[in-house]
């Protein structure tokens, strides 16, 4: 959720200064996300060994 509103005030045409720090929140979110999936993952295939 918060990476999609970042991304929607993408849309709305902020300017520059302001868009550039959006963009690398919503980069930090979306990677925060990605090593949540990938420690998710791991944890489930624990009891598959």
């Amino acid at each position: 959720m918060i990476l999609q509103g970042y991304l929607s005030n993408l849309n709305e045409g902020l300017p520059d200064s302001q868009v550039s720090e959006y963009v690398r929140k919503a980069t930090a979110t979306a990677e925060c996300i990605n090593s949540i999936i990938q420690f998710t993952r791991q944890y489930g295939e624990i009891g598959t060994l």
